[in-house]
């Protein structure tokens, strides 16, 4: 596409090219030479017709044409012309509005006239306009024109040449054909009448997932840039241009814990046989793992890309996959089902307990894990469990380690919490009962030693205090685990 810089040497150009008195079949008009199309402007439209016609033996120009397409009067008609032409042309193909560059209401403005048409209302593009809309040159002015100036518009917006091979100035006749019977919107790979994370999801996955295959008319939907292949490339497009990501089933366009909360009700009231309306977009983007269906997985999934987002990482834990891997979908499914990633001592809750587990399972080789409780410790999702998992454990803790009061008023241990860890170890020692739910005794059992005792009131009562001093709980940055 003819670039800004062009436009002044364009002009000179231009005004240096001849004047030609043009027989053509209807008019005995006078035509500058490169306005092929004798609609008075040099444009892309002009460029395209001299560039297939080199390129195509099937498409032929008339007699007064092929004079007009003879840009550097050699006497023949050749590559030279369309590379003159493409640099002097005022307006690129598709560029309907004539503003020197292609832009969404471009294809717009091209559908809007498709539907006055079919509605019997009289066309308000001029001549010029009409060509400009034919990208196609088959000398109508059509839907699929208007989805394919959509599509140049999204390529070029991303940096990239909506022709496909350089010197060829004309939309491929392979791409019309491969649009032409096609009901949806390219990069629609599922079909749901939206671009979103989800149509990424299965690009991404046939491109790097040799098991994972798209249909024939998903393979073209697919095919964004429109080079025949669907590769990494496409993928790229998508994530670009998608208007939902991956989860986003509030379809606010953005990720969020209320997301993961939605499909997780959603999966609930389908197993109390209850109705979901929700609609054929929203499922689509429900099934972060491709699986067709909707689970709690789902759910899970969506609270790891979440995390994520929400701790300035990508959603998805390798650059250029943008879908949930089968690694990750083997791996956690059966444990996430049941426990929340993060809740490693799988008491119902993400709380101090769990993040001073994974951090002294990073610092001290005695202190284990069961492979049960690894997976629930990965919060990130990347196969190991490091600092980065205990930080994101601990950030996002309900209660903290020592707070068996399960304060309301944020991760906080008070002098009650202290006394309240003496007065169970007390009683326990004395035979008396003590009514604790298992979060409680995680969350008092501050040295992780499996056993509640007057060293773990001591603990929380040294937290208090630093906290009461405006002093940090941990002894050490990233130490989350006391002792």
């Amino acid at each position: 596409m003819k670039m800004k810089a062009f436009l002044v040497v364009s002009a000179v150009l231009l005004a240096s090219l001849p004047v030609l008195n043009v027989s053509a079949a209807d008019s005995t008009s006078t035509y500058q030479i490169g306005d092929v199309d004798m609609d008075g402007y040099i444009t892309g439209h002009d460029t395209a017709m001299v560039s297939r016609y080199v390129h195509d033996d099937t498409y032929a120009l008339d007699e007064g044409a092929l004079a007009l397409a003879d840009v550097n009067e050699d006497g023949t008609v050749d590559q030279s012309d369309a590379d003159l032409l493409y640099e002097t042309q005022e307006y690129p193909l598709g560029d309907v509005t004539m503003d020197g560059s292609i832009q969404l209401n471009d294809g717009t403005d091209v559908l809007t006239h498709c539907m006055k048409q079919n509605a019997g209302v009289e066309s308000e593009l001029t001549e010029v306009q009409m060509n400009l809309a034919d990208v196609d040159l088959d000398g109508e002015v059509t839907g699929l024109d208007g989805t394919t100036i959509s599509r140049m518009y999204a390529l070029d917006e991303n940096g990239y040449s909506y022709f496909r091979t350089e010197g060829v100035y004309y939309i491929a006749e392979r791409v019309v054909n491969s649009l032409q019977d096609m009901d949806y919107v390219s990069g629609d790979v599922d079909m749901d009448g939206y671009i979103t994370g989800h149509d990424t999801a299965m690009v991404s996955r046939y491109v790097h997932d040799d098991t994972y295959t798209l249909t024939a008319e998903q393979l073209i939907l697919a095919d964004y840039d429109m080079d025949g292949d669907v590769d990494q490339t496409d993928a790229d497009y998508l994530y670009k241009q998608q208007w939902y990501p991956l989860g986003d089933v509030e379809m606010d366009q953005t990720l969020l814990m209320a997301d993961g909360t939605a499909i997780s009700t959603y999966c609930i009231r389908e197993n109390a046989g209850l109705s979901n309306e929700w609609t054929e977009v929203q499922k689509n983007l429900a099934d972060t793992d491709l699986d067709g269906k909707i689970t709690m997985l789902d759910a899970r999934s969506v609270h790891y890309m979440f995390v994520r987002y929400a701790s300035d990482l990508p959603y998805f834990d390798t650059e250029g996959v943008y879908y949930i891997t089968e690694r990750i979908v083997t791996s956690y499914a059966e444990v996430n089902q049941i426990y929340g990633s993060g809740d490693v001592d799988k008491d119902g809750y993400i709380t101090g307990h769990d993040a001073a587990m994974v951090s002294k399972y990073l610092d001290d080789e005695t202190y284990t894990l069961t492979e049960e409780q690894l997976i629930l410790a990965d919060y990130d999702m990347d196969g190991d469990v490091d600092q980065t998992d205990a930080d994101f454990v601990y950030q996002h803790q309900q209660y903290a380690l020592g707070d068996v009061y399960l304060s309301t008023e944020g991760s906080v241990v008070n002098l009650d919490d202290a006394t309240e860890i003496l007065l169970y170890y007390v009683r326990r020692a004395a035979s008396m009962t003590h009514e604790w739910t298992d979060l409680q005794r995680n969350l008092a059992d501050c040295d992780l030693d499996g056993v509640i005792t007057i060293q773990d009131a001591s603990h929380a009562l040294t937290c208090y205090a630093r906290m009461g001093a405006g002093l940090s709980v941990l002894d050490e940055e990233g130490k989350y685990y006391m002792g």
